[in-house]
């Protein structure tokens, strides 16, 4: 741990991803500093890049103590299946953030990460809203709904509308890549799909515009039910 510590503290050589509970215990911030050129100089790393970011381990653990407690607001996960742009993950994660989301998920590779663009569209969200990276969104989805997370995929072939369907429980709201959406093999894993109506002559929405719209139907719904609970107490 002495080793570790004293090697983050003065500067990596090499890329380190620490659990939440590590970053917690050594009261540091892990560096997630990988490009697609690799290790890039830690002068340049930005306040985003610099925040704990969540492996796998570290996902299950924060989806188990909210699963676990009672009292507080149901879970809601935000999980973008390979978005590419980085002003779309931005966008995303400051409606998240705003819309009262735990976390969100994405793939490790093959879509965007944290960085400079990402930090300034997300306005604060990248640094306080945990963002879990993993290896295969579809076994993430697989382990999510064995906990009892109802996984709701978008997509125009939705068999209902997003204000049709029930978003009050513990669920996972999965957004798909621009231009091609969801992936297959991770649509066949979710509970529902849902579509948003399209009245005009465009086919489908900005992916961080659809995910707002999401996101705020779910928290909708969800003081609806709040408010309906208390009135029945």
């Amino acid at each position: 741990m002495t080793a570790l510590v004293d090697q983050l503290k003065g500067g990596l050589d090499a890329p380190i991803c620490l659990t939440w509970e590590l970053t917690y215990a050594c009261n540091l911030q892990c560096v997630h500093c990988l490009s697609s050129s690799g290790r890039r100089d830690p002068e340049e790393l930005t306040t985003a890049e610099a925040k704990a970011v969540l492996d796998e381990a570290a996902l299950r653990t924060l989806v188990e103590d909210r699963l676990g407690n009672d009292e507080g607001r149901p879970l809601l996960l935000l999980v973008l299946d390979g978005v590419q742009d980085p002003h779309n993950l931005g966008a995303c994660m400051r409606t998240a953030d705003a819309a009262g989301a735990d976390a969100i998920v994405a793939p490790r590779h093959g879509a965007a990460g944290l960085g400079p663009t990402v930090s300034k569209v997300a306005a604060g969200a990248a640094e306080t809203l945990p963002f879990a990276q993993v290896g295969n969104i579809g076994k993430t989805l697989d382990w999510l709904g064995d906990y009892g997370v109802v996984r709701v995929g978008t997509s125009d072939r939705g068999s209902g509308s997003v204000y049709d369907t029930n978003l009050t429980g513990p669920i996972a709201i999965v957004m798909g890549r621009e231009e091609k959406g969801i992936t297959r093999s991770v649509l066949d894993r979710c509970d529902q799909v849902t579509s948003l109506p399209m009245l005009g002559e465009v086919s489908s929405l900005n992916v961080s515009v659809a995910t707002g719209i999401c996101l705020y139907e779910a928290l909708r719904q969800r003081r609806a039910d709040e408010q309906a609970t208390g009135e029945g107490s």
